[in-house]
Parts: C-alpha cells; structure tokens; sequence
C-alpha cells in the first residue's frame, strides 16, 4: 500500500475544511477578529433586546498563473443594533407651521380670561398713578 502523507495544512476532512481554513487563516487572527465581533453584537443586542448580525464573507480566486494555489481573503461584517432614537413630537398650527404648543389648546399669552391686553392695563395704572 502506498499511502500518501496527510499534512495539517493542506489535506483535512471535507466536514472539517471550513473550520481548519478559517482557524489557519492570517494565523488565527481571523477567528480573533470573528470573536472580538460576536462579543460586540452580543453586547449591543443584550443593551437594546433587538437583533444584530455576524457575517463572514470569503472571496477564494485561482492564484495568476499556479494551476494549484488558491488566495482566499476575508471580510468580517457586522450589523449591531442601534437603540431607538428619541422621537420628537409637534403640531401643526393653523398655517401648517410646526410648533410645541397644542393649537387646540393654546392661550393668547398677551389677553388676559376676558380678552383685554395686560399691557394696556399697565400703561393705564402707569399713567393713573402718576
């Protein structure tokens, strides 16, 4: 029986292929970034209860001119969840303009309950104590 050696690198269980080649990758440094990724999602999912996402993209190409040399690179990606921005309300007055106060409700600041303008009121007590 002439059985040829199996190395580490090149030559693994087909069910195992992915798991070596990305353990193998920039010298483990992917499965680091892979990790240091996962963590941050779990963290932004745990603080906003919404979903986030882990993705790893592998581009793998013939190598230019080698017949038996494969270049994968790699690309993690990941979507975390952002937390809800705060919502801002406001009305819409009689010349469709926005504003804070309610047009329902709002008040003339300058009349007072029976219509009169305060500050002819004070002008008046003005020039009657004078």
């Amino acid at each position: 029986m002439d059985e040829k050696p199996k190395t580490q690198d090149t030559e693994t269980h087909p069910d195992n292929l992915i798991l070596v080649c990305i353990a193998q990758m920039r010298k483990g440094k992917l499965v680091r970034r892979l990790s240091e990724a996962m963590q941050e999602v779990i963290d932004a999912v745990k603080a906003n209860g919404k979903t986030g996402r882990v993705t790893l993209h592998l581009d793998v190409k013939m190598a230019v001119g080698a017949s038996d040399e494969v270049h994968i690179t790699d690309d993690v990606v990941t979507k975390t969840p952002k937390p809800d921005k705060q919502v801002s309300f406001f009305y819409l007055n009689e010349e469709d303009r926005l504003t804070k106060d309610d047009p329902s409700k709002q008040v003339d600041i300058f009349r007072d309950r029976q219509g009169n303008d305060p500050a002819d009121n004070a002008e008046q007590e003005q020039s009657e104590a004078q």
